[in-house]
């Protein structure tokens, strides 16, 4: 299931948080669970902000379960990593994530 769960749309996964059959946690969990384990194939990522990222489904979670979600994404939105696992060439500047030369 972790798998499939990487799968989801964000209508499927919203749909779930709302209906408390799936946490915001469990699904970046999946999602990281996947990284690590797709990595070594791939060689895509040169930093990994998993630490935040859990942090922020930890946030999104309670809101959740407070029946508080920020709006319908709640979980999804791709604003500075905060939502949505999103990964970005090294070259895009975010406020406080490294910066690389995409070399």
């Amino acid at each position: 299931m972790t798998q499939e769960l990487c799968f989801l749309t964000a209508v499927e996964a919203s749909r779930l948080f709302l209906e408390k059959s799936l946490s915001p946690v469990e699904l970046m969990a999946a999602v990281i669970h996947r990284s690590e384990e797709q990595e070594p194939l791939i060689n895509a990522f040169s930093h990994r902000y998993f630490d935040q990222a859990m942090e922020q489904a930890r946030a999104s979670e309670r809101r959740y379960m407070r029946g508080q979600p920020m709006g319908v994404l709640d979980g999804m939105k791709p604003e500075k990593f905060r939502r949505e696992p999103t990964p970005l060439k090294q070259r895009a500047s975010v406020t406080g994530f490294h910066k690389g030369s995409g070399i």
